[in-house]
This record gives C-alpha cells, sequence and structure tokens, in this order.
C-alpha cells in the first residue's frame, strides 16, 4: 500500500518513452550545484541558484537534437517558464525530443545497475523510488552523463507538503472531516515511505559507494513525483505483443461463420474479407497495446519547463512505434509573449500541493472529496432496506464514500444516490424498471448503458430534491462553521501579505489552499440552499 501511494500520482500522468540505456557504474560525489535550481509553476525556489539558466538548457537541448524553436526562456522572482516567440496555432508541435534522451524506467524492469543496486533490493522499491535512483546515479556521473547540465538546472528544493512542520501543516486545517484527517496522514506517510525504501538501501554498493543520504533520496524522490510522465514503452512492428495479436485476431476472423461463406465467392467478396480481417486486426491491436502493454514512467528535459494551467489542453504526444516524443499546443495555441503552458492532468490542488508545491487558485479540476455515507446514514432516517441496496453495490459506496464536490455542484453518482435514498415510494416503483422505449432513451441521453441508478440521474418532485439539497446544504454549512477562520479573513490575509510574496512562503501557500477549499464549499451553500428552490 506504501508504494501504491507513492506510484498513483506516476499513473496519472498520460503520454509516451522507452528505457534508458545506462552506461557505465562509475559515478562522482554529488555537487550543491547539481542540487540547485529553478523550479516550475508554483514550487520553491532556492534563493542561493546558482545553476544554469533558462536559456543555457535550452543551448543544450538544440546541440542534443530536442527541437523547441517556438519560445524562448522566462523567468521571474518565482517561477522559470517559456515564452511563445510568434504566434503558436493550435495543435503545434511545440518540443520534439528523442526517446533517448528521456531519463527512464520500464514498469517491472530488472535492476539497470545491479552492481549498484541488487536486483531483490531493487524490486522491493516503488516505481517513483526505482526512477529517483536512477537520476541519482546519473547525477554522480558528474560530467560523464548527457544530462549534467539538465540535472544541475532542477531545484534544489520543492515545497511539497512532505517537508512541512506539523505546525506548518496546521495551517491548512485538515482536521474537520475523517476525509481531511486522512489526507494529512497520507502526507505525514509520504516521508516515511522512502524513509523505508532507504533502509533497504544502506546495504547497496549505491549508498556507500556513491554516498547517497537520505537527504539526497527524498529530493530525487521530489523530483520525479513533481516532474515525471508515464506512457506506452516504445515497441517494434515485429514484437511477439504485435505479431501475436495480429495472428489471434486473423485466426478468429476467418474463423467466423458469416466470413466463411466468402472463402469461394468472388474476388471482390474476397478482398471485402481480407479488408475486414485487417481492420479487426488493427482495431484489436491497439486496444491490446494501450490496455495491456508494458509502460515507462520518465522525466523528459526541456518538456518540464511547460508549467501548468488546467485550462491548458495541450498534450505529450508519442506512439509504440515512434522513436521521438512530441509536446503539443492545445486548440487555442499560444500569442506571442504568452507563457507557454501545458496540463499535468485533472489535478485537484490537494495533488498539485502534495506533489508539486503549489496551489492554482482558478484550477478547473479541483474539488472537495468528503464521506457523504457516512454524514446522511448517521443525521437522515432512511429506511435499512434502501441502504442495503446502495450498499451492495462497491461502486456506489465508493462514490458516496469519496464524494467530489467541484464548481459545477455535486458528481452524478452522489445526486444519483441521494435521490434514490428520499425518493417517495411511488418514484421508486416507477424507477424500479424501465419499459423498451424508456431504455432506448436514457441511453441516448445519457451515452451509457441503462442501469438499476439511471432513473435517478434527472430530478424528482420538489419534496424529493428539497431533501437532497437539505443534505448538501447542511453538509458544507457544517464543515465550513467548523473552520477556525472564515473565508473572508482568509482572502484578507492573503491580500495582506502582497503580491511580491515568494511562491515558496509556507503561509502563502496554506492561505490559497484553504481559499480553494472555502469556495467550493460556499458554491454548495449557494447552489443547494432549499429556501432558494423555485416554487
Amino acid at each position: 500500500m506504501a508504494h501504491a501511494r507513492a506510484w498513483l500520482l506516476l499513473l496519472l500522468h498520460a503520454a509516451c518513452t522507452p528505457a534508458l540505456a545506462l552506461q557505465s557504474d562509475q559515478a562522482q560525489p554529488l555537487s550543491s550545484a547539481q542540487r540547485s535550481g529553478s523550479d516550475s509553476l508554483g514550487a520553491c525556489d532556492s534563493d542561493d541558484y546558482k545553476g544554469p539558466s533558462v536559456a543555457a538548457i535550452l543551448g543544450w537541448a538544440t546541440k542534443a537534437s530536442i527541437q523547441h524553436k517556438h519560445f524562448h526562456d522566462y523567468s521571474n522572482t518565482a517561477v522559470r517558464g517559456v515564452i511563445a516567440e510568434h504566434d503558436i496555432p493550435p495543435k503545434t508541435v511545440v518540443v520534439n525530443m528523442p526517446r533517448n534522451l528521456a531519463l527512464s524506467i520500464v514498469m517491472g524492469q530488472k535492476s539497470p545497475f545491479p552492481s549498484l543496486v541488487h536486483q531483490d533490493v531493487w524490486q522491493s522499491c516503488g516505481e517513483n523510488v526505482k526512477l529517483a535512483l536512477v537520476l541519482l546515479r546519473e547525477a554522480k556521473r558528474g560530467q560523464d552523463s548527457p544530462w549534467q547540465l539538465w540535472i544541475e538546472s532542477l531545484p534544489h528544493e520543492v515545497a511539497t507538503l512532505m517537508h512541512w512542520s506539523d505546525k506548518e501543516l496546521q495551517q491548512l486545517q485538515l482536521d474537520s472531516t475523517p476525509t481531511e484527517k486522512d489526507f494529512y496522514d497520507q502526507i505525514k506517510q509520504q516521508l516515511a515511505d522512502i524513509t523505508d525504501d532507504y533502509g533497504r538501501l544502506q546495504s547497496t554498493p549505491l549508498v556507500h559507494d556513491l554516498d547517497i543520504s537520505l537527504q539526497d533520496l527524498v529530493w530525487a524522490s521530489d523530483m520525479v513525483t513533481s516532474r515525471s510522465f508515464v506512457y506506452p514503452k516504445q515497441e517494434v512492428w515485429w514484437s511477439p505483443l504485435a505479431v501475436g495479436t495480429a495472428v489471434v485476431v486473423a485466426g478468429l476472423a476467418f474463423k467466423a461463420p458469416f466470413i466463411n461463406k466468402w472463402q469461394y465467392s468472388s474476388q471482390v467478396s474476397a478482398g471485402c474479407r481480407y479488408a475486414f480481417t485487417a481492420c479487426m486486426a488493427a482495431a484489436f491491436f491497439q486496444n491490446k497495446y494501450s490496455t495491456e502493454g508494458s509502460h515507462e514512467v520518465a522525466l523528459l528535459p526541456v518538456i518540464d519547463l511547460l508549467n501548468h494551467n488546467s485550462t491548458s489542453q495541450g498534450e505529450l504526444q508519442a506512439s509504440r512505434f515512434s522513436s521521438s516524443l512530441r509536446a503539443i499546443s492545445g486548440p487555442h495555441g499560444f500569442v506571442a509573449g504568452q507563457e507557454v503552458t501545458h496540463s499535468y492532468g485533472d489535478k485537484s490542488n490537494e495533488m498539485l500541493l502534495q506533489f508539486y508545491g503549489f496551489v492554482e487558485m482558478e484550477n478547473i479540476h479541483d474539488i472537495y472529496m468528503a464521506d457523504m455515507y457516512e454524514w446522511t446514514k448517521q443525521r437522515d432516517n432512511v429506511s435499512e432496506e434502501r441502504w442495503h441496496f446502495l450498499e451492495s453495490d462497491p461502486l456506489v459506496m465508493q462514490a458516496l464514500h469519496q464524494a467530489e464536490l467541484k464548481k459545477s455542484g455535486w458528481s452524478d453518482a452522489v445526486m444519483e444516490s441521494l435521490r434514490y435514498l428520499f425518493a417517495s415510494e411511488q418514484e421508486i416503483e416507477e424507477g424500479s424498471a424501465l419499459d423498451p422505449l424508456q431504455w432506448f432513451q436514457a441511453l441516448i441521453k445519457y451515452r451509457e448503458i441503462p442501469n438499476v441508478m439511471t432513473a435517478w440521474k434527472q430530478e424528482l418532485s420538489e419534496k424529493t430534491e428539497q431533501r437532497v439539497f437539505q443534505v448538501l446544504h447542511g453538509f458544507c454549512s457544517h464543515i465550513i462553521a467548523l473552520k477556525p477562520t472564515t473565508l473572508e479573513a482568509d482572502k484578507k490575509q492573503l491580500e495582506q501579505l502582497g503580491a511580491g510574496t515568494a511562491s515558496n512562503d509556507k503561509s502563502r501557500l496554506a492561505l490559497q489552499y484553504r481559499i480553494t477549499k472555502k469556495e467550493l464549499l460556499q458554491s454548495c451553500v449557494w447552489q443547494y440552499d432549499p429556501s432558494q428552490m423555485a416554487p
């Protein structure tokens, strides 16, 4: 479970790259310059940073055949990034890098340097720690590493939550609900997991011979969790997976009864048969590769200069059969002078602060998560029969235990469950079964196979909707009342800090986090106020 928690972040990144062919096991001690650097959006900058500039990194990238002709360096007192030199059209390749310049591992691979880390120890580490070891080993190689200048440019530290003291964490106000307390426990466990991994690594030559400390491993783990991507491993067309899939699908297709009758038909029909078989093989082959193929975890120089923006719809593209990785601009492109960004994915501010060290005030993917099952069951008189019905569905229970409140409101699963709980007996009877016409209408409307909860997707009677609103409004009002400071007070305090405050100020980050969560709760109070329901 410990490694699963640390690995969860890596699985939320999407893109594509191959394994790194590591060379000699010789390395040099890790210098202070190799552990300093600027940082991506919101993370902590080192005041004494004297490492390579963004311009120097771009110069190194050009020599290494990483194409980046659309932007130039940009830095201010808080963050570093890149600016569009000219208008960049939508869906433009802004970075094109060879796969062999990705610092990567393949999930489940054997130790890439068995003389430094034995296979049994390597296997016991989480995937994020494995890539951290690869990064540390390259950093120790110094000038012998092709990534030396890029490694020297990495941040000296990132203000992720595992570096916060208990007193600093208290500023987040994570004690109102069991879900908030669970988040606090996850933060504390994160550093404990890395410490456990370091304990297992202390017997290896990697730690002894290269003089790697726990602080080094924590730093490298920070770099991995805040910068890594996960994508399919590069394959060749004659790989066993490719050939095997094509052969199996072709065999199945030629055995199909409606295909067999074409075997002695005209050439036109025979051509259709071959085309049908090829299409089936291609579709099945692509599906197998996207779901079952091996994946890599990688650090991507230059691409990691693109800061995060949740509204950016750019993407990282690569194919299993491509030798390059491409960062693509979103559908709106960029205008000259605008910062070139991309999205780290649909990440809440919990994830951004815990793993990246910053908060996005206008995060369109932010959520407030709560256990609506416990809240509703303890406070509302609902028949046990209806609770048993919901409790029999694991997906419904997961949605209630991990209920998500977004700016648009509570998730569909929460609304459907509460409507079922508070529906009248007549509504229950009417919604218990769908006739064929209703089933087809629901399929078209919701674009999913209708199930036992489909009837509760739409609003019910005013009385039922009012009870649902009372539960949601009451919960959010209760949590707001438990907070030691108000939303208005937090906004005023943040304003008093001044625009010049460094982004690594933990008090500022805590205020930003609190404000974004209280804004979600306040929006719930307004949106689900029963007194405001239309008569």
